[in-house]
């Protein structure tokens, strides 16, 4: 549930099917959204990811940074993991949810 600011690109949606992984193709995918971002004027970019994905490297590896969710998205994606993914406890009392973001002008 993340807010969309005026000079932001947000990636809504990333995914390589299993069988590709490790093939460059989620660089790529970032690549042409950061290209997509910078031809529409906006000053950074950045993705939601759940804790613990494998991808969280693939996206620090191109340059993002992770930002805790605002107190406010938080009880928003609980409510959508509990009733679209599940409870999932992580041991460790990490978030469970972090917004990935980057300057791309």
């Amino acid at each position: 549930i993340h807010t969309v600011e005026k000079d932001e690109a947000y990636v809504y949606m990333i995914a390589v099917d299993p069988d590709a992984r490790g093939m460059g193709i989620g660089s790529k995918l970032l690549e042409w959204a950061d290209d997509i971002g910078r031809q529409r004027g906006c000053e950074k970019i950045s993705l939601d990811v759940l804790g613990g994905n494998k991808a969280i490297g693939l996206y620090e590896r191109r340059g993002y940074v992770a930002k805790p969710a605002s107190c406010l998205s938080l009880p928003a994606m609980f409510f959508f993991v509990s009733c679209f993914v599940g409870l999932r406890i992580r041991p460790s009392g990490s978030p469970p949810y972090w917004n990935y973001g980057k300057d791309i002008f």
